[in-house]
């Protein structure tokens, strides 16, 4: 499968792969206030622009901004990739109904990755300068929201010593213990990349 994650339509796109790379229209997940018609409805997709698939293939995560500010779990058809509606964890305040799962740095959500472990998903805010840690359910693919470091005292038990503003994407190292954020720069090099380390103790709830 193939999937896509449509901003301005406020939908995830599913497409079955052939082996030749041909791509064929599954069906999609919209948000639940998107004019678009698919054939089941989200909270928190208003606007969703990063992707990333658990490494077991039961779940595809959805993160962006928009009114939502959110992370939306998809629980994936292990026989045909179709998804579904899982649930979502939105910034507080936001226009999302997640139904009582807050978190305090998600304005602006942007990338998100799994651990390799498939433990923990992790999702980057560049509204509130953050990294946001979930624990991941290995069964059903559900998250519950363990902590987050950013640069503002916002609600985070951590602070960041070094610079990290708007950060967009963000991706897990294959040996689990590390993660990769790309921070634009406003001048100088085109990018920059922040590094972390993981620490799994820190990673439950």
């Amino acid at each position: 499968n193939v999937y896509v994650a449509g901003a301005s339509a406020g939908a995830v796109v599913t497409y079955t792969r052939a082996a030749d790379g041909t791509l064929t229209y599954l069906g999609c997940v919209k948000d639940v206030g998107a004019a678009v018609v698919c054939a089941d409805a989200a909270e928190g997709l208003s606007a969703p622009q990063y992707l990333a698939v658990s490494p077991d293939g039961k779940n595809v995560y959805a993160s962006g901004g928009g009114a939502d500010n959110a992370v939306v779990t998809l629980n994936r058809d292990p026989a045909t990739g179709a998804l579904t509606t899982g649930g979502c964890w939105r910034d507080t305040g936001s226009a999302a109904n997640c139904g009582g799962n807050n978190a305090p740095a998600l304005q602006g959500a942007e990338g998100v990755t799994v651990s390799s472990d498939g433990r923990n998903v992790y999702a980057v805010a560049q509204g509130d300068n953050s990294i946001n840690t979930f624990a991941r359910d290995a069964g059903t693919g559900a998250l519950a929201y363990v902590s987050c470091i950013s640069v503002a005292p916002i609600g985070c038990a951590s602070a960041f010593t070094t610079s990290f503003s708007a950060p967009r994407a963000l991706t897990s190292s294959t040996d689990g213990k590390g993660l990769y954020a790309w921070v634009p720069q406003k001048k100088g090099p085109p990018k920059k990349q922040a590094e972390f380390n993981r620490r799994l103790a820190h990673e439950r709830p």
